[in-house]
């Protein structure tokens, strides 16, 4: 897109926190230039990450924007986003924070898979066993541990968290002990 070609215009947000761009075309009409990119799957993560960080209306605006998480000045063009960030390598992979409690930024975003968003959620059970911290399901995919066994484990039976994850599981073959009671 040529600079002759648009106007870079920022309006205030009702809050006042956030300036939101908006390109106008030559006569400055607000409905904006195409610039052809708005059907690829990366437009779409762009304007969810924008909506989610700066529209109280959002659904999800209590998670992001209502907790401080917002959204790089550059990252405001999605030209800029995209550049970036690059294309996103499948579609199995999505936007990532690598801080949680950072905003959308170059140097704190990538595309990652499920598995990874997960492991990087400020809801998930971090456990350090000697020098290693990992997350509960990553100690139990290294374990060869089933999550449900160990989250029982953990939760239900109150087991030490490090001997829950170090006791293996007893084949379902394998004789198991016998509690008596004295009733």
């Amino acid at each position: 897109m040529k600079e002759t070609q648009a106007i870079i215009v920022q309006e205030q947000l009702d809050d006042e926190r956030q300036i939101v761009p908006r390109l106008l075309n030559k006569s400055g009409d607000k409905r904006g230039i195409r610039h052809g990119l708005m059907h690829r799957p990366e437009y779409t993560v762009w304007k969810s990450m924008w909506t989610r960080c700066t529209n109280p209306n959002s659904i999800s605006f209590k998670y992001y924007g209502a907790l401080g998480i917002c959204v790089a000045k550059e990252w405001r063009r999605f030209d800029v986003f995209l550049r970036d960030m690059g294309s996103r390598p499948s579609s199995r992979r999505t936007l990532d924070r690598i801080n949680g409690k950072a905003g959308y930024s170059k140097e704190n975003c990538r595309w990652a898979t499920r598995v990874e968003q997960n492991n990087n959620s400020r809801k998930n059970k971090i456990i350090s066993i000697g020098e290693t911290s990992l997350s509960l399901s990553n100690w139990c995919r290294k374990m060869n541990l089933k999550y449900a066994t160990a989250k029982w484990r953990i939760y239900k039976a109150k087991w030490n968290e490090q001997v829950a994850i170090l006791t293996p599981t007893q084949s379902k073959y394998e004789p198991r002990p016998i509690a008596y009671s004295n009733k």
